[in-house]
């Protein structure tokens, strides 16, 4: 095929308001995929063993935190689980368990850890532009996206993320 890099990556905006989402970890990367789905107002459960003190401000928009370890338990009515800790052997753990499990995963760690991908947002009133790849070239990106705003000169962009 001649684009297999993509092959079997079928961009889709599918709602997810009644899903449970499980974020591992609190770090940076951790905020900016919370950041994404509070964008769109999304349940989110947030367990890490240790939290950036900014991290809390998750909390008033709605967000569980529990601090604490992470258990295999977490995951029993998750319906996506995003692996955002530090620890990439735990990142990896975690993806394994979601795929026995058959949901929705993450892992910031490894692409190869995922059945799904963050992509770069441009979200205004009345559209949602997502651009993507495979996690293999984040720059590109969010060169195209910058390049995207410019060129429909888009006001009002609520929110966008780097992938």
């Amino acid at each position: 095929r001649e684009n297999d890099m993509l092959q079997g990556h079928f961009p889709l905006f599918m709602d997810l308001s009644e899903k449970k989402i499980l974020l591992v970890g609190a770090g940076r990367i951790a905020g900016r995929r919370l950041q994404s789905l509070l964008t769109f107002g999304l349940q989110v459960k947030v367990v890490a063993k240790d939290l950036r003190a900014d991290f809390l401000r998750f909390a008033d928009s709605g967000v569980l935190i529990e601090q604490r370890c992470f258990a295999k338990a977490d995951m029993d009515d998750a319906d996506m689980v995003l692996a955002c800790t530090d620890d990439p052997l735990l990142n990896k753990e975690i993806a394994e368990m979601a795929k026995e499990r058959g949901i929705l995963y993450n892992s910031c760690s490894d692409k190869r850890d995922c059945n799904i991908y963050f992509p770069s947002l441009i979200v205004t009133q009345e559209l949602c532009i997502a651009l993507g790849t495979d996690g293999t070239n984040p720059a590109e990106v969010k060169r195209r996206r910058q390049q995207i705003e410019k060129a429909l000169s888009l006001q009002n962009i609520i929110r966008y993320t780097e992938e």
